[in-house]
């Protein structure tokens, strides 16, 4: 893989002292929207899907990364991060759980902030998983444009990260003047749909044998 210069965890930490413009947050939001999507066609979903495994490159688009914990759809999830994770009894991989990462990845973006602010000791933490067991979401009304949004994603209202996007694209998509993602040729496509499928297959059969030992 490409070695790329920043995360966007990291880029979101300077935004102080580098603004981010509000197009370049929307163009972002679609990317991620996009690799989810993409990965749901391959009947995959990332399972860890935070900003500390989103980089960028060096004009600041976005690019996916740590497929460690990618899973087929209706695997059962062992280990996610909150609160990019709602915690469920017999979580699965699917629609649901990879669409709360992402109303996440959008409320911190468009915030600055991980939902439920800082949580550094035990106390913190036991009334953040309270919170996320109770539905108790972080309000999202400030956010005119995408508030609504980042709370269906809380709320699993969407049938699919395809629907997901639709939705992110119906909202931003006349917003965005920035340019969209970097487009492949069709070969640059298959030969990168080839390498994701022979990854998530390598990494289905050492699941397999862990789970075996």
């Amino acid at each position: 893989m490409k070695f790329e210069p920043d995360t966007l965890e990291r880029r979101l930490s300077r935004r102080f002292e580098t603004p981010i413009p509000e197009a370049r947050q929307f163009r972002w939001i679609k990317e991620i929207a996009s690799a989810a999507s993409w990965l749901e066609s391959l009947d995959y979903f990332h399972g860890d899907l935070r900003l500390e495994n989103i980089l960028l490159d060096e004009t600041e688009h976005v690019k996916v990364c740590d497929f460690g914990r990618a899973m087929k759809r209706g695997c059962k999830i062992d280990v996610a991060t909150y609160p990019f994770y709602c915690p469920a009894k017999n979580p699965v991989a699917g629609p649901a759980h990879e669409q709360f990462a992402i109303g996440s990845c959008i409320y911190t973006i468009r915030t600055g902030e991980v939902p439920y602010g800082q949580w550094e000791t035990p106390e913190d933490f036991k009334r953040m998983h309270e919170a996320l067991l109770q539905g108790n979401y972080p309000p999202t009304e400030d956010d005119a444009v995408l508030g609504h949004i980042v709370s269906s994603c809380w709320h699993s209202s969407f049938e699919s990260m395809g629907d997901v996007e639709a939705a992110i694209e119906r909202v931003v998509g006349q917003l965005c003047e920035e340019g969209s993602a970097i487009c492949l040729s069709q070969e640059e496509h298959d030969i990168c749909v080839q390498k994701c499928r022979e990854f998530l297959a390598q990494q289905g059969q050492e699941h397999r044998e862990n789970n075996a030992v």
